[in-house]
């Protein structure tokens, strides 16, 4: 060209005008009528992608389907729609899967019953099997952790908190193993206090983040602070051996300071300094 520029290769993707273009005003409006239909039956029950009634017989049920599996069936795909066949096998798939629920006396039943819970569409589904899937990284995030693996247990910890973030279980764990590696930044440790003050904000009696932080706390030299989370873990559970057993040593170490005066380097309001001490404020 006269700019100099080479032309474009063939192979590269045609312009959104050149495919208006090429594509027939009716199989334009069938391309979006499938984006749209893709979209939209990920949020409807069984009873809705078919247009059926709830109590519906099964030969309404198979009519209902059969007209729409003529129309939604991938192979009956008009040529020029390639490009959407993907969604439209979704959507096939689908009206499939609502067929043969309702069309199962024992599966409808269940069916129904998860209806009247509020689940029941693909969406709702979708939701509940990330629930699951996080659960089961969780408990297996807890078991690497009394083996000792820390950096798979960050991972499963990680992916668990990401499914299922309003889970106050997966944060508090996801934040003590983060500070529990070795070679843990000040910036990790503070960020897992933190994270902890969220969980114990939202669920104030969560028993496992109020000893994830004071375990932090103590280890940083804020021992009151610590002690004030031990004491109330000891309130909510009377038989917390780990946290009564922090208070005994916390009660004797102030025993021998009330004797002594105070131990050389503390601060005046009794929080030791240590290795982070004075950085971190609860």
């Amino acid at each position: 060209s006269e700019l100099g520029l080479a032309p474009p290769p063939s192979s590269s993707v045609p312009s959104a005008s050149s495919i208006e273009a090429a594509v027939p005003p009716e199989l334009e409006a069938r391309r979006q009528e499938i984006i749209a239909r893709a979209e939209s039956i990920e949020r409807e029950d069984f009873f809705t992608m078919l247009g059926v009634a709830h109590d519906a017989p099964v030969d309404v049920i198979q009519s209902a389907y059969f007209a729409l599996a003529k129309r939604w069936h991938p192979d009956r795909l008009p040529a020029g729609l390639g490009s959407v066949r993907d969604l439209t096998a979704r959507v096939f798939s689908r009206l499939s899967e609502a067929s043969q629920t309702l069309t199962d006396m024992e599966k409808r039943a269940r069916y129904v019953e998860l209806v009247k819970q509020g689940g029941g569409t693909p969406e709702e589904q979708a939701k509940v099997n990330l629930i699951m899937e996080a659960q089961v990284e969780h408990q297996k995030a807890e078991i690497l952790l009394k083996k000792g693996d820390l950096i798979g247990a960050e991972k499963l910890a990680a992916q668990a908190t990401a499914k299922d973030p309003e889970q106050p279980d997966y944060s508090a764990l996801l934040a003590w193993v983060r500070a529990s590696r070795v070679g843990a930044s000040l910036d990790e440790v503070a960020a897992s206090i933190r994270q902890l003050d969220d969980v114990i904000t939202a669920s104030p009696r969560h028993q496992k983040a109020l000893w994830y932080r004071g375990s932090l706390l103590k280890r940083i030299g804020r021992d009151n602070a610590a002690h004030s989370d031990f004491r109330q873990l000891v309130e909510l559970d009377s038989r917390h051996v780990d946290a009564a057993r922090e208070i005994r040593l916390f009660e004797m170490r102030k025993g021998e300071g009330d004797g002594k005066g105070s131990p050389k380097g503390s601060s005046p309001k009794g929080e030791s300094k240590g290795l982070f001490g004075g950085l971190f404020k609860k």
